[in-house]
């Protein structure tokens, strides 16, 4: 949950921003008041991606190499 003061015309950046994180941010719920001062107050989910081995281990096989 993030909570906080947007800026003035801080709106369109900040919705883009969180557009921008698709798709390992997905927004559930968003509440945005208008005014200088505008609250804004979002629920978001994260996703991150396991990263895979970076070299494959000596002791096994490539895929796909001739033994």
């Amino acid at each position: 949950r993030l909570e906080g003061t947007l800026p003035p015309y801080g709106h369109g950046p900040f919705v883009r921003a969180l557009a921008e994180e698709l798709p390992w941010l997905q927004v559930e719920r968003m509440e945005l008041d208008a005014g200088n001062a505008a609250r804004a107050s979002v629920v978001v989910r994260g996703y991150y991606l396991k990263s895979l081995p970076a070299e494959p281990a000596a002791d096994r096989p490539v895929r796909g190499s001739a033994q």
